[in-house]
């Protein structure tokens, strides 16, 4: 199935048309069909978008445009001259996946079109993404954002398609439908797959949006369905921060958040745990905010995954070490912090060196025994790359890692109630501070 719909993608015009940059790409023909001379194909695009967002009404020979990247917005309608107001504001979520925060500073930063009559209209591939229940006026009518997918804008073109009688235009919008009806196709493969990271290589022009969508998904499982099992313990993110009346100080507040490394092409998996230092380690309880109500800690515990690659991790907020500590960090990781098996045991003194024991990861059977690298390596801090040096200051080293490599073949379920079993026990071997 999916080396058929991968043969279809890559014959198609649109498919490689759209391949440098996958979100400009949909705002550019939205635009190109909106602003289009030609009456008829502009009547095509009025009708699309008023399918899509019941209420806004949009008349064909209305006093409104088209514009891309305006005020930072992907795409918006709204009215022409210095002084228009906004009538639609389009958000694009192709190559990447809705974030709350981002949506409502883009509704903060619309001072020009404040008041009932601007809608905004988020268009994403994958239909299924964290707060979307905090996002989407379906769920409330207290949101700011209309969500629709590219399936729907697939399915409503195609609907309206007999508009157009210009065979070109026709050849167009067939070849831009069944476009979007493939990666949809694919994405909800994507959903469904079983195991960990597994490599999608029948289009590895899509290996981004692949890593994306699954580390996402990953993130929001682990978070409500695995950790949400401890009771000792608050899951959030940087959409979720909980407020000053809702935090819990008898509480470890453990964030869990995804990303994307470009260079390597994977999905990041983090979950963080807030400890007081590394000399006189002790579990943070609570939750401690900067002035904009933002969490901060001094140190951190990380179990992280990027790709195959499963790591402990110990990191530094380089806001409160002053000095440079890269050696010192080194030092600490290699020989003070859980080197005793009767206790944590997060690193080994020495990884390249065989005849010591391997770190204790949890589930040895989903790992391979052969891989377990400490980075930096011989109190060497580089000079040319972060994260492993801070931007600021190269001689301030933020973290350090040990990993070991995820076999094939585990199952997402697998590596998850690992991450769960080890957060357990940092809890467990770290006494909470008072």
């Amino acid at each position: 199935m999916s080396q058929h719909i991968a043969k279809v993608l890559e014959a198609s015009p649109m498919f490689n048309l759209s391949l440098s940059s996958k979100e400009l790409f949909h705002s550019n023909f939205l635009a190109w069909l909106g602003n289009n001379p030609d009456y008829v194909i502009k009547g095509f695009f009025v009708e699309v978008i008023n399918e899509l967002v019941k209420g806004l009404n949009l008349q064909s020979m209305g006093n409104w445009t088209v514009e891309r990247e305006d005020n930072h917005f992907d795409l918006c309608i709204k009215e022409k001259g210095k002084k228009g107001k906004y009538l639609l504001i389009i958000e694009n979520k192709v190559k990447s996946i809705p974030i709350k925060k981002q949506l409502d500073r883009y509704v903060a930063e619309n001072v020009n079109g404040k008041g009932p009559h601007t809608k905004y209209l988020l268009l994403t591939l994958t239909e299924r993404f964290a707060h979307r229940t905090k996002i989407d006026k379906q769920f409330y009518s207290s949101n700011d954002w209309i969500v629709k997918t590219y399936k729907d804008l697939a399915g409503i073109m195609r609907n309206k398609q007999s508009l157009i009688s210009d065979p070109y235009i026709q050849s167009l919008l067939t070849d831009y439908i069944k476009f979007i009806d493939n990666l949809d196709a694919l994405v909800r493969l994507w959903q469904r797959e079983e195991y960990f990271a597994q490599d999608w290589n029948d289009i590895t022009k899509l290996k981004d949006l692949h890593a994306k969508i699954q580390f996402s998904r990953y993130c929001e499982k682990l978070k409500k369905e695995k950790l949400s099992k401890l009771s000792s313990i608050v899951v959030y993110d940087d959409n979720d921060i909980p407020a000053d009346v809702d935090i819990d100080n008898s509480k470890v507040y453990v964030k869990v958040s995804w990303g994307y490394a470009s260079r390597g092409q994977d999905g990041i998996l983090d979950v963080e745990i807030p400890v007081t230092s590394f000399d006189n380690p002790q579990i943070v309880a609570g939750l401690k905010k900067d002035h904009e109500g933002n969490p901060i800690t001094h140190y951190n515990i990380k179990i992280q995954v990027q790709g195959h690659s499963y790591r402990h991790v110990l990191e530094t907020n380089t806001i409160f070490v002053k000095k440079p500590v890269g050696k010192d960090l080194i030092a600490i990781g290699r020989n003070s912090l859980y080197t005793d098996p009767s206790r944590l045991y997060f690193f080994s003194l020495e990884p390249q060196n065989q005849n010591l024991p391997i770190p204790n990861y949890g589930n040895d059977r989903i790992f391979d025994n052969a891989s377990q690298r400490l980075y930096p390596v011989k109190n060497h801090i580089p000079t040319n790359r972060w994260p492993f040096a801070s931007y600021k200051d190269k001689g301030i080293l933020q973290f350090i890692y040990q990993y070991r490599k995820i076999n094939k073949d585990i199952s997402i379920d697998q590596v998850l109630d690992n991450i769960v079993k080890e957060v357990e026990q940092i809890l467990d071997y770290l006494q909470k501070a008072p």
